[in-house]
């Protein structure tokens, strides 16, 4: 059956919008500068567990926020296990309309919104690519999130979160399933594929980190009917890349750490998202978050934008890399992001 002059149209409009995976050199700026929301993972052993007191979604109020900030997109975190209690089966429709109501409200805030299911790499503690949860479960569930958003332009589709406890070229055929499922439905949507590894910036090019085969080696070969597919990394500034400490190796630690992978975009023709970063509030961490976010406008080339971890009303307002504010007032990390995110936006 022939697409409509509508579903032509509305495809055209999202490779235009996107200043096109195709050609990693035609773009001139970044393009997208923003935060994740969490709070609808929290609490992941609990299956599915009781909305708001187990998880919860985002207040309006959030994206408004952040969207005053001079932000333009949000990665929302969710669970695949609450989203699609059982494998292969039709997605809740409770969960399906939180998520249609985090893209209303990031649309009506100027905001686009990367879907993101916070899962590692695995379907009820199970790796994808195995037995248990072959690639066609995978594949299901971007199918119907596919069919639910297609071409809806405030829609961004983020793979999986951080996979882990796979090879990379497991991962690699998993995620062409996803495309694939994607794809198939007609949507023309820009779709970040991470790496395994937990997608470390640090090691995409390490074939000991994939298990044989670097990520480089293993995604490059991926294809997409669209042409319309970006890569995400994440990388923390800890000694041990984990994002778990307060202490940054030093002031230059993120740039350094970008610059393999900007490397491998170039030479790839790709394009890069960093879809997880964090900094504590000290002199070291927040000069090396300052550095990370200009050297990727530098390189804006072959990078499409970044999400910094994290945002969200049920942090501890303790935690090392939070940005939601406490009682009105601002973190100071958002100072730095949010004079970044002004440079992408223009707000």
């Amino acid at each position: 059956m022939r697409p409509s002059i509508t579903t032509l149209l509305n495809t055209l409009a999202l490779a235009a919008g996107l200043a096109c995976a195709s050609s990693a050199h035609a773009q001139t700026t970044l393009q997208y500068a923003g935060v994740n929301l969490a709070g609808a993972e929290f609490n992941s052993s609990k299956k599915p567990g009781v909305l708001f007191k187990d998880y919860m979604y985002a207040s309006d109020a959030d994206y408004a926020y952040f969207a005053d900030q001079g932000m333009n997109v949000i990665r929302l975190p969710f669970l695949w296990e609450r989203l699609q209690p059982n494998a292969g089966v039709t997605l809740d429709a409770a969960q399906l309309g939180q998520i249609r109501t985090a893209v209303t409200r990031a649309r009506n805030h100027g905001l686009k919104i990367i879907l993101d299911p916070h899962n590692y790499g695995k379907y009820n503690g199970a790796a994808i690519g195995s037995s248990t949860v072959p690639e066609t479960v995978f594949a299901d569930l971007w199918r119907q999130l596919a069919s639910a958003f297609a071409n809806d332009d405030a829609v961004i589709f983020g793979l999986m979160n951080e996979p882990a406890g796979l090879s990379a070229t497991t991962w690699a055929s998993a995620a062409q399933a996803g495309i694939n499922a994607i794809r198939a439905t007609g949507a023309g949507n820009l779709v970040l594929v991470p790496g395994v590894a937990w997608t470390g910036a640090h090691s995409w090019n390490s074939a000991s980190a994939g298990g044989g085969i670097s990520n480089g080696d293993a995604l490059a070969k991926l294809s997409d009917p669209a042409n319309h597919l970006a890569f995400e990394v994440h990388q923390y500034l800890d000694k041990d890349y984990s994002g778990t400490s307060a202490t940054c190796v030093s002031t230059t630690i993120g740039a350094d750490k970008l610059k393999g992978f900007t490397d491998w975009l170039r030479a790839n023709q790709k394009v890069g998202f960093l879809g997880e970063f964090g900094a504590a509030d000290n002199p070291t961490c927040m000069a090396a978050l300052d550095g990370m976010l200009a050297y990727m406008q530098t390189n804006s080339d072959v990078w499409l934008g970044w999400t910094y971890w994290a945002a969200g009303a049920w942090w501890n307002p303790s935690y090392i890399f939070s940005v939601q504010p406490v009682d009105g007032v601002a973190k100071p990390q958002l100072a730095v992001l949010s004079a970044h995110a002004r440079e992408v936006t223009g707000k």
